[in-house]
């Protein structure tokens, strides 16, 4: 059987023993280690479930922001924003088409509908160009009339669409190279890379 007073008469025969700094030294350190060790352990027991647990945390991960590329009626005014294309900050990066400027996404009365096809995105999943999106914006009717159609055309022609430099510099440059790509829209052999 387990006798208390037996150890508390070795832990006061070990403390009676004259020691060297050294040795005091060295026993300080070793139990500093194990004090360390353990609030180690203790603290990661924490954090880990204030990850699990907190919204706070959740919001460090930044999943709400997004990388985004803006096209304009005039190349080089640049005021008249008609559409961007925006990634999210998922490991999809899921892609989101939105009318800007003088544009809508709703309908309005006072507004001329205009239907920009085959708009360009990166499908992540596949890895490769898709224009199977077509987006219809609403814009003021006295702006955009020197257009010849309602339809934009399907290449989103090159003398008046233009992108926004000022936006995420690596979805400008991309977008620049596709379309001066010589391979076409579709059959673009590059792939976008977003920041790590």
């Amino acid at each position: 059987m387990f006798n208390f007073g037996i150890l508390i008469n070795r832990f006061y025969d070990i403390f009676n023993k004259q020691q060297t700094i050294f040795e005091v030294v060295l026993n300080l350190s070793f139990i500093l280690i194990l004090f360390i060790i353990a609030f180690i352990f203790y603290w990661d027991s924490i954090n880990r479930s204030v990850i699990s647990t907190s919204r706070c945390k959740a919001m460090i991960k930044n999943d709400d922001s997004s990388y985004t590329v803006n096209f304009y009626a005039d190349g080089e005014s640049k005021q008249e924003k008609i559409f961007s294309i925006s990634y999210d900050n998922t490991r999809n990066h899921n892609v989101k088409i939105s009318c800007e400027g003088k544009c809508a996404n709703s309908r309005d009365d006072s507004k001329t509908e205009r239907t920009i096809i085959n708009v360009p995105y990166f499908d992540y999943k596949d890895q490769k160009i898709d224009t199977t999106i077509d987006k219809i914006c609403y814009c003021d009717n006295n702006n955009y009339n020197n257009y010849k159609s309602e339809k934009y055309s399907e290449n989103l022609d090159k003398s008046y669409m233009t992108l926004d430099a000022d936006g995420d510099q690596f979805l400008a440059d991309y977008y620049k190279k596709l379309y001066k790509s010589a391979d076409g829209i579709k059959s673009f052999p590059d792939k976008l890379y977003f920041p790590a």
